[in-house]
């Protein structure tokens, strides 16, 4: 039995597009928060495949967005904290994938805000 936090991890959609790529349900871990500059990393050195923008006249604010990470079975989806200019990543990955995983965890760890 799941419980309420569980479900409300990643939606439904990004869950999805993870299986229809790469054919797997996908293991997930939830990083710390991760500064704006950290995400943008990711999806400039990656393919941003889906996002939830807001535009202020001037530039996009992404709220929300689903990063395929190199050609791995490793999706990062992102979501921006209210009110604040930090992030809650999501990374979705298989089993076979969980070395690289790690890598990546390492990699963003100098992007992490103090909780």
């Amino acid at each position: 039995m799941t419980n309420e936090n569980e479900k409300n991890i990643a939606p439904d959609h990004v869950i999805n597009d993870f299986m229809i790529r790469h054919t797997d349900y996908p293991c997930i871990i939830v990083t710390k928060n991760v500064t704006r500059e950290g995400v943008v990393k990711l999806y400039e050195k990656n393919k941003l495949v889906w996002y939830l923008a807001f535009h202020d006249g001037n530039m996009l604010e992404y709220k929300e967005g689903l990063i395929q990470y190199g050609k791995n079975k490793i999706m990062i989806y992102f979501s921006k904290l209210e009110n604040e200019n930090v992030f809650k990543l999501k990374i979705l990955n298989t089993l076979d994938s969980k070395e690289i995983v790690y890598l990546l965890l390492r990699g963003i760890d100098k992007y992490y805000t103090i909780d």
